[in-house]
C-alpha cells in the first residue's frame, strides 16, 4: 500500500513539549473549517511512499527519540517492532 505524502518534518517542535517525526499526507476530505494545513486537501502532486519507505526514513533520526513516559532516550530492546 502507498501512501501519498505531502510532506515530512523531521523535528517538529509545535503542539507540546519534545520533537516529532511528522508524516503529512495528501488528500484529506474533511475540509474542516480551522483546518491547520489546507494544502494538503488536493489529492494530486504528492509523493507516492510505501509504508516501509517511510519508515526506513524515520529510523534514521531514532537517536533522537525519547520515551514519553520516563523522558530518556528509546533503546532498540524498547520497541521490538523496530528494525536496528
Amino acid at each position: 500500500m502507498l501512501g501519498n505524502i505531502h510532506s515530512i518534518e523531521t523535528f517538529g517542535s509545535a503542539d507540546g513539549p519534545g520533537v516529532r517525526y511528522l508524516i503529512f499526507l495528501k488528500g484529506c476530505n474533511m475540509r474542516c473549517k480551522y483546518c491547520h494545513n489546507p494544502d494538503t486537501w488536493a489529492k494530486t502532486e504528492g509523493e507516492m511512499k510505501s509504508a516501509e519507505e517511510i519508515l526506513q526514513q524515520a529510523l534514521r533520526y531514532k537517536r533522537y527519540w525519547i520515551h514519553r513516559a520516563t523522558r530518556s532516550p528509546v533503546r532498540n530492546r524498547s520497541i521490538p517492532s523496530l528494525k536496528s
